[in-house]
C-alpha cells in the first residue's frame, strides 16, 4: 500500500461533517459506524508525542470513499496565471481602462 491510500483524520472529519476529536476516538477504537478501520500510527511533529493517525481510505464507509474520489483527482486543465495571460487573453481586451494614480488620489 502506498502512503497516498492513507488519509489524515482531519480530512475524514471534514468529509463526514463531524469533529476531528470524534474521528480521533474512532481511530483509537479501530472502528467507526460499523466499519473496522485500518489505522496506521506515524510519528510526526506535533502534540501527543508526535503520534499521528492515518486511515486507509479503502477501510472507510463507501459514502466517504466516494466523497474522497473527487479530491484525489488531479486538475487537468489549469488556467494560466493572470500575469502570463497577456493583453489578448484578458476579459477587458480592446476596452479602455482607467488607471488611477496616487497623484490623482491626492487631488480628489
Amino acid at each position: 500500500m502506498t502512503i497516498k491510500e492513507f488519509v489524515p483524520p482531519t480530512l475524514i472529519a471534514e468529509l463526514a461533517g463531524i469533529s476531528r476529536q470524534a474521528v480521533w476516538k474512532a481511530c483509537q477504537r479501530g472502528n467507526w459506524r460499523g466499519h473496522s478501520l485500518d489505522v496506521r500510527v506515524v510519528r510526526d511533529k506535533g502534540g501527543n508525542a508526535g503520534k499521528q493517525y492515518l486511515v486507509n481510505s479503502t477501510s472507510l464507509p463507501l459514502e466517504l470513499q466516494l466523497r474522497l474520489k473527487p479530491i484525489e483527482m488531479p486538475v487537468q486543465n489549469r488556467p494560466k496565471p493572470i500575469a502570463r495571460r497577456g493583453r489578448r487573453d484578458r476579459a477587458d481586451k480592446g476596452k479602455k481602462r482607467v488607471v488611477i494614480s496616487r497623484q490623482w488620489d491626492a487631488l480628489v
